[in-house]
């Protein structure tokens, strides 16, 4: 069974980059203005007395479960049930961070224009994470 449900690369600001959901998801840039609110709102609360903070690592809903990466100052977020390891979706995460700036450095992010549908050219890539499970995934890379 796939792991990733939903999928979402925004930017620390709230801008989302891209957004990828098995289902009719919430509209992508509500979800990723209050997501960043509620990661900046953590990094404050956590850090008072700390040196470095990361925030919120997950969030669970119900029966939905919102991991988070961070790196480069971009929020890499996947959504999948409550059941899923943290360890496999901290996997996936990572892979899907390496094919997104792998496409789009910061450096062309910050030259952007705005345009949104030149990151439809990573819904070949980014297929797989919703259609296959990460099991069959490993078994054909041997």
């Amino acid at each position: 069974m796939p792991v990733i449900d939903e999928f979402y690369v925004i930017a620390e600001s709230g801008l989302c980059y891209y957004s990828k959901s098995k289902q009719k998801a919430v509209d992508q840039n509500l979800f990723s203005g209050i997501f960043s609110a509620l990661i900046s709102m953590s990094r404050q609360i956590s850090s008072e007395g700390f040196k470095t903070s990361e925030g919120i690592k997950s969030l669970v809903l119900k029966n939905r479960k919102y991991s988070i990466a961070k790196k480069q100052g971009l929020l890499f977020v996947a959504c999948t049930t409550p059941k899923v390891k943290d360890t496999l979706i901290h996997k996936e995460l990572v892979e899907m961070q390496q094919i997104f700036l792998l496409r789009f450095s910061t450096a062309k992010l910050a030259d952007w224009n705005g345009n949104v549908t030149i990151f439809r050219a990573l819904d070949p890539q980014y297929d797989k994470y919703f259609t296959e499970s990460a099991a069959k995934r490993m078994e054909s890379l041997f």
